[in-house]
């Protein structure tokens, strides 16, 4: 039996002379190999090399690795979770390591593992953990789940000891990880990665394309309500499709209130807006003052049409605590910009 791939515990403190002849006499016997790197917290490998110890940049690694821990911006994020930090500061090293990186590189992605303590014991409401984990999945790299994240696990197991996961917990995400799988193998594998945030809000706002389209998300992290701007195709080349749906419920989605999302295009200033089916001249202001909370099985708002191709901005609703994907459609000069039906994730 042929091993499918290695994890090499703290690889950082290895040379990377090593690890990359360990690949190429690997690679005689299964050059399908998958070689992971934990490699160190950015904190840790300065003080290392400040120190006088070997620890090989994560750059470097790259040149034996397939995938890397997402170390060098692990604790930026733990300070945002921890509230010593805004977000945006999070994500401006994420956009960093776009800047930074070989331009396939493939980051593991996690909310916790078997080092770090339960995302469920953090982000205690779960709306909020609902918009972490759709982040997770849209960030470029590698999705990594811990064993009973599924269940919003808080107990950390021991690393030696044999502990049980909880599958009693009364929450069990399993259908919407599969759901979210689902989108990502959507982005394809050769793409680049944007973000920004709205640190007010607490919001994400993430970009990826490449081989497989432009995909746009939007996730807030807090589970509020807020206007948010986005980048949108210029009007009347393109519109916005859903790139998913929020998973089905039972009980359907109740939309305690609303929140404005501003989608805007660069070129103009927009005429009017109106819903699908509605008179032409229903003005933007008047529709959303009237707008009311959805209920659908489905989970899906009205979609918006822009009767201007000169659009600019548009405002639509979106439930408090939405994740949203959008992905802008080919280019066409003969139909009207069109927002979708929003997805929303709650």
């Amino acid at each position: 039996q042929i091993v499918g791939g290695f994890r090499c515990d703290v690889a950082s403190f290895v040379p990377v002379e090593f690890w990359r002849a360990a690949r190429q006499a690997v690679a005689k016997v299964n050059p399908d190999c998958i070689w992971l790197a934990e490699t160190v917290h950015q904190s840790y490998g300065c003080l290392a090399r400040r120190s006088g110890v070997y620890s090989a940049l994560d750059y470097d690694a790259f040149s034996a690795f397939d995938m890397e821990y997402e170390y060098d911006v692990r604790e930026a994020f733990d300070q945002y979770l921890a509230g010593k930090t805004v977000l945006s500061h999070y994500l401006d090293l994420v956009n960093f390591q776009e800047a930074t990186y070989p331009a396939n590189y493939n980051k593991l992605r996690f909310l916790e593992n078997h080092d770090q303590p339960r995302i469920a014991s953090s982000v205690r409401d779960e709306a909020s953990l609902k918009n972490f984990t759709a982040m997770l999945y849209f960030e470029k790299g590698t999705t990594l789940l811990y064993a009973g994240q599924e269940f919003e696990d808080k107990h950390v197991p021991s690393l030696f000891e044999r502990e049980p996961i909880d599958r009693k917990t009364g929450h069990d995400l399993s259908a919407y990880l599969r759901r979210l799988y689902e989108v990502k193998q959507r982005f394809g594998d050769s793409d680049y990665s944007w973000a920004k945030a709205d640190d007010a809000h607490q919001i994400a706002i993430l970009e990826r394309g490449g081989d497989k389209g432009r995909f746009l998300g939007v996730f807030s992290l807090r589970a509020l309500a807020a206007d948010v701007t986005v980048d949108a195709p210029d009007a009347g080349t393109g519109s916005l499709v859903p790139a998913y749906t929020a998973l089905n419920s039972p009980m359907g989605l109740v939309c305690r209130r609303v929140a404005r999302v501003r989608v805007s295009s660069p070129s103009s200033v927009p005429q009017s807006i109106r819903p699908d089916m509605a008179a032409p001249d229903q003005g933007a202001k008047r529709f959303l003052s009237a707008i009311k909370p959805a209920r659908s099985r489905s989970r899906l708002l009205t979609p918006y049409k822009i009767e201007s191709r000169k659009a600019h901005q548009v405002d639509f609703p979106v439930s408090l605590g939405a994740s949203m994907i959008f992905r802008p459609s080919p280019s066409s000069k003969d139909r009207p910009w069109s927002l979708p039906k929003v997805a929303v994730m709650r």
